[in-house]
């Protein structure tokens, strides 16, 4: 069941930004230093962007996961209509793919069941299956704002509202707005840092310091 949604306004600062599959760290910054996340539920949808993607990083580097979309005009399609396809096993091979890059992680054995659990039941729309992955991966990392979903599109809400839409997804430059902690990798020792993975790298490399890490990460904008 989604969350209730609200009009594009709120009494304190709050980030809206666009659904992300197993989001990029940044998106979890702003939830740990708003306390208040706004989903984009009336855009829509757009390819090689987060919504349907996330990177990780394994023995050989850095490398996405892709969910499968039936086939059809995704890109004029609003974001809440976006079908998932199931015409192959993606969720084992997402599911394998992970365990093969942190089942070694400090923290891999204490979250993995519940990231797990995600992968069994995905159901068929893209948004809805988003939307149970950060209320997961919130609650794992101890993060305790609100999500919302926005009312209605607008292009400029102004603030109170943050528009971090489309700023943070891949290839756009979010270093202009964020600097992340750093952390231990699994595979740092033989490849270098990479920044701004998935959520997933963070949680399975720093278990319960995550909340902190995010906390301690700087949003370089003033607002």
């Amino acid at each position: 069941m989604r969350e209730s949604t609200i009009q594009v306004a709120a009494e304190k600062p709050a980030a809206l930004i666009e659904t992300q599959y197993f989001p990029p760290i940044v998106f979890f910054v702003l939830w740990a230093h708003f306390g208040k996340i706004i989903l984009e539920q009336h855009e829509n949808y757009q390819k090689r962007s987060f919504r349907n993607r996330c990177y990780i990083t394994g023995a050989d580097g850095k490398f996405h996961l892709s969910i499968p979309l039936r086939k059809g005009k995704n890109v004029q399609q609003q974001i809440t209509d976006v079908v998932i396809a199931h015409d192959e096993p993606w969720p084992d091979k997402h599911w394998r793919a992970v365990q093969s890059a942190y089942g070694k992680a400090p923290f891999f054995r204490f979250y993995a069941e519940e990231v797990h659990h995600l992968y069994n039941n995905p159901g068929d729309n893209l948004f809805e299956f988003n939307l149970s992955i950060v209320k997961v991966l919130g609650k794992l990392i101890g993060l305790t704002g609100h999500i919302f979903l926005s009312s209605k599109y607008t292009p400029d809400p102004g603030p109170p509202v943050i528009d971090f839409r489309n700023k943070i997804g891949i290839g756009h430059g979010w270093q202009n707005y964020f600097k992340i902690g750093r952390y231990n990798q699994v595979f740092e020792d033989r490849l270098s840092f990479s920044e701004n993975l998935s959520i997933l790298d963070l949680l399975f490399c720093t278990g319960p310091e995550a909340i902190s890490i995010l906390r301690s990460s700087k949003l370089l904008i003033s607002y």
